[in-house]
């Protein structure tokens, strides 16, 4: 279960349409957003794609 409330809404919003972008479809959700995603430790304003 992710934790989506630790995330603000419009940046939730952005990555799932980034990731809708065949050319950005390699990338993936890593650092403090992904993990704060998975254990809700933290409230996460940025992302980070690798």
């Amino acid at each position: 279960m992710l934790h989506k409330e630790t995330v603000e809404p419009a940046l939730l919003m952005l990555a799932n349409e980034l990731f809708k972008i065949p050319e950005l479809e390699q990338f993936v959700l890593v650092g403090g957003t992904a993990i704060t995603l998975l254990i809700a430790n933290r409230r996460s304003i940025d992302i980070d794609l690798f």
